[in-house]
């Protein structure tokens, strides 16, 4: 018996030298990183086990108590997939994962995890949940974030006459009061006064300038509506830098949990300032003097391409990239542009080392495609799926399609839509562009979208687009289809191509533009 012990004594002191800490961390703990009552114990079989005293609600992950190293960030392969309790739930690893969800609050709940597997199992009494929404912003104007409660309405969530400086922010779903759900703009940052603004799980933070507004979100619609009349602020001291008199510049984002004081720093030569950072930079970052009162960003186009020279404007919004390996930015203050509301920018320039996104797809690898929008509240993994021959998606709606949408492969990672003009014509050919902005229609009755996936459109930066057409009711043709311009081309509705079509409704093409045609 004396022997058995000792092994397995010796087995545990084996395994505690070689495993890692893992915590529990989510809305319910308000995301406390390695929060002490929320860490998992190790066990003899190398799963990690934790009995939290609380209640466990929607929005959580799996880490070791930070967000640095993502071979240790457990997640949901879609935002809040729900655990079914007493049941396994596979978790995916890596930065990309999303938000672990629950259909019903837990009391008490016995974890068991097991990181070799990549499992969860929750057991646990349930509770009910009570909803609420708030806004969260530095709506001050300052690096200060807070709360703005939102009250119910006849099922949506209003705040009237709320005076703000320019700011940022979005929406809380708070479950009894605990955040399980960051709610924002699922197309551009800006808000638009009185129209209404798609929302989406882990949008991109919207951006308001002064004034007093209302506000009013539609939680079953997705959508938030800004009225108001909003006020450009003035700058009390506004800077206009000569030499000698230049700032010490940080960069700050969720890389340091925007911390405006502690950035890294850049170096500086006259008004050009470098900074290298040798294990890359991913996610939303600005550049600022260590505080928020003076701060550079994006304008309208906030995705950073690698050595391709963009501007940054005076207190613009985030900047976003995915950069592994060594970077470098270059950024050059021009004279003028460090004053609310100038119309100068300065100019940024970011190299990463591994050079250009690689071009996809190839042939064979092609991926399924979604369309995703206002109509299905903006979940990309459950739209419609278009089919496919070759590199043409085409994708039937017998009840029309109506509002803003976009195509994606079922996540946010890969996307198209609109460029410049976003106003969908019947039977027009228009460009679509990776990462683009939401296209817009108002079709009724039958509609037809016809994808063409060009090769090399789909890598960050493309100046290549593919293109779509969108045509919206029926064309009846004669008992034989000429084509008057160029070759034609037909399609089934579902997509495969036919030589000789008789007999039924077909997607015709000439010169990119598509009809449907009925032949007999």
């Amino acid at each position: 018996m004396k022997k058995i012990y000792s092994c397995m004594l010796a087995m545990s002191m084996a395994l505690a030298a070689n495993a890692a800490d893992y915590y529990l961390i989510g809305g319910f703990n308000g995301w406390t990183e390695k929060d002490p009552a929320c860490g998992f114990e190790l066990q003899l079989d190398g799963s990690y086990v934790l009995d939290y005293e609380g209640t466990l609600t929607p929005g959580f992950k799996i880490n070791d108590g930070t967000w640095t190293n993502d071979a240790a960030n457990f997640g949901a392969e879609v935002q809040n997939a729900p655990v079914t309790l007493g049941e396994v739930f596979n978790l995916t690893v890596g930065g990309s994962s999303k938000d672990i969800g629950l259909s019903e609050a837990v009391e008490n709940p016995h974890i068991v995890f097991d990181p070799t597997a990549a499992t969860l199992v929750i057991t646990g009494a349930t509770a009910e949940l009570s909803y609420t929404y708030d806004l969260w912003g530095n709506f001050d104007g300052s690096a200060s974030w807070s709360s703005t409660s939102l009250n119910e309405n006849n099922g949506k969530w209003v705040a009237k006459g709320i005076e703000v400086a320019k700011c940022n922010f979005g929406i809380r779903k708070l479950a009894d009061g605990k955040q399980t759900d960051w709610i924002a703009s699922a197309a551009d940052a800006e808000v638009i006064l009185n129209t209404t603004m798609a929302c989406m799980v882990n949008g991109t933070n919207f951006a308001l300038t002064a004034g007093t507004y209302d506000f009013t979100f539609d939680p079953e619609a997705m959508t938030l509506t800004v009225a108001g009349e909003g006020e450009t602020p003035v700058d009390p001291d506004p800077v206009d830098p000569t030499p000698g008199e230049y700032r010490e510049l940080n960069l700050v984002g969720e890389f340091n949990g925007w911390d405006a004081a502690n950035g890294p720093k850049f170096t500086r030569e006259d008004n050009v300032y470098t900074l290298v950072l040798e294990d890359g930079l991913a996610g939303e970052w600005k550049i600022c003097d260590g505080t928020w009162d003076y701060s550079f960003g994006a304008g309208e186009n906030t995705e950073v391409v690698s050595s391709e020279k963009m501007d940054a404007w005076y207190n613009g919004v985030n900047f976003t990239c995915a950069f592994e390996g060594k970077t470098t930015i270059v950024f050059t203050l021009v004279e003028g542009s460090d004053v609310i509301g100038s119309s100068i920018p300065s100019k940024l320039i970011v190299t990463n080392e591994n050079g250009e996104t690689p071009v996809d797809p190839t042939p064979g690898e092609y991926r399924e495609l979604n369309l995703v929008g206002e109509f299905n509240g903006w979940d990309p993994a459950e739209g419609p799926k278009f089919t496919r021959e070759g590199n043409v998606y085409t994708l039937v709606l017998e009840d029309g399609l109506a509002g803003e949408w976009k195509i994606c492969d079922g996540t946010w990672d890969y996307s198209f839509g609109a460029g410049g003009n976003t106003e969908v014509v019947s039977g027009e050919k228009m460009d679509a562009w990776y990462n683009g902005v939401n296209f817009t229609c108002a079709f009724e009755g039958e509609t037809t979208i016809v994808f063409t996936l060009v090769e090399g459109s789909d890598a960050i930066g493309s100046s290549i687009p593919s293109n779509i057409v969108v045509t919206n009711g029926t064309s009846v043709g004669a008992t034989m289809i000429e084509a008057t311009e160029g070759e034609a081309v037909y399609y089934t509705l579902q997509g495969v191509k036919v030589n000789n079509p008789s007999n039924g409704m077909f997607v015709k093409i000439v010169d990119g533009k598509a009809t449907k045609v009925v032949v007999k």
